[in-house]
């Protein structure tokens, strides 16, 4: 019998990364996989990859493909928790290493340096959107802001933005910069 009748298994796979999700995972289920995965398919798995967790244990986190999958407190009930999805740290040194990477180069022009920004943080906007990001989607708009930093080193004299405008509204509102933002919930969602 499979790991889909005794154990209630379910496999998530995207290339050749995988996560099997069962309610209980025990020998008879790991010897399972091992048997299909590396006699009958003749794949090799990657023992230093391979992990078996307990999601609902406090403070247990799954990084598969970029985000951290795990059980957070509800916001609606004490007793309630739900199974949320965010970026992991993995992905958001990767970000802070990007924007860094693009805002530290002083010989490009501005519009050059926003358009740049604009394209990347669209990108990893529309990949991270869903679920629930934005605490950490605020975190990441206040890291971008640095880029007041890139603009004083431009020239040798110090930078301002024009008089009667705010740092906020010359980089949002004047050069259009993008703020990262989850996607806005359909009606399926809302439902559930």
């Amino acid at each position: 019998h499979s790991p889909s009748k005794f154990a209630d298994a379910r496999l998530i796979r995207f290339a050749d990364d995988f996560v099997i999700m069962a309610r209980d995972i025990d020998d008879r289920m790991i010897k399972w996989v091992e048997e299909k995965i590396e006699g009958w398919m003749g794949l090799s798995i990657n023992r230093e990859k391979t992990k078996v967790i307990m999601a609902e244990q406090h403070g247990t986190t799954l990084d598969f493909l970029g985000y951290s999958f795990r059980y957070d407190q509800s916001l609606r009930s004490k007793q309630g928790r739900y199974w949320n999805r965010i970026p992991s740290k993995k992905s958001l040194k990767r970000f802070c290493a990007r924007i860094h990477e693009i805002t530290s180069n002083d010989f490009s022009p501005i519009g050059v340096v926003i358009i740049r920004l604009n394209r990347f943080m669209r990108g990893w906007s529309n990949y991270y959107g869903t679920g629930y990001p934005s605490r950490t989607f605020n975190a990441l708009n206040h890291y971008v802001r640095r880029i007041w930093k890139f603009l004083r080193h431009l020239s040798q004299r110090p930078f301002k933005p024009p008089e009667g405008m705010s740092w906020y509204e010359f980089i949002y509102k004047k050069f259009k910069l993008y703020q990262v933002k989850p996607k806005p919930k359909t009606c399926v969602q809302a439902l559930r």
